[in-house]
């Protein structure tokens, strides 16, 4: 006598769902919370709770909380071994650093480089900084047509071409990880030479 053979019973959409939403789903890491100056931050909520004239409120907290509260974050990537962008202060106010910083000057490239040694390859790159002059901004033709081509022999006329020095990703991630590379950064940035963009505030 033939055996019968079970086929198992397909599942339904309903069983796939469900057996999709018992899975549990995984943990976003908590972000680390920093104590600052309570009045600052209070300051800081103020300000943007006001319809007018807050963003003055605001600007004076920011600088004073980012005085107070950078630091720690820096200890924090320190201790962490990789980028801690953002913090919350005193629970209520998030401070978010990015990887921006200001152009350099290619005329400090030579002090980089003594600072940093080999590693000032890897965390600066020269770039070529083209800019729209006013007359260029006037000439509603050319900004139609400048995604084409720069029309020949103008380009004097509506381009300024400089060269910058940029801070690379490798860079800052050493900046905020490796003790060493933290403090000739902090010596550029006193000097005015490493100019990070200022970090974000938000409620």
């Amino acid at each position: 006598m033939a055996r019968k053979v079970q086929t198992p019973k397909a599942k339904s959409v309903a069983d796939l769902l469900k057996k999709k939403a018992a899975k549990p789903s995984a943990k976003k890491p908590s972000m680390p919370t920093v104590s600052a100056d309570a009045g600052m931050v209070k300051q800081w909520l103020d300000g943007k709770a006001m319809k007018t004239d807050g963003e003055a409120l605001m600007k004076m907290a920011e600088e004073a909380l980012v005085a107070e509260v950078e630091p720690r974050r820096l200890d924090l990537s320190m201790d962490a071994g990789a980028v801690v962008s953002s913090v919350k202060v005193n629970g209520k106010v998030t401070m978010t650093t990015k990887n921006a910083y200001c152009r350099i000057d290619p005329e400090h490239l030579p002090k980089l480089q003594k600072v940093f040694g080999d590693r000032a390859d890897g965390f600066f790159v020269e770039r070529t900084v083209v800019t729209l002059t006013e007359a260029a901004f006037a000439d509603e033709d050319f900004l139609a047509a400048i995604m084409a081509a720069v029309p020949s022999g103008r380009e004097d006329e509506y381009l300024h071409v400089s060269n910058a020095v940029v801070p690379t990703e490798a860079f800052h991630t050493a900046r905020n990880t490796d003790q060493t590379v933290a403090m000739q950064a902090t010596h550029l940035m006193d000097e005015g030479i490493v100019k990070p963009y200022r970090p974000a505030f938000r409620a």
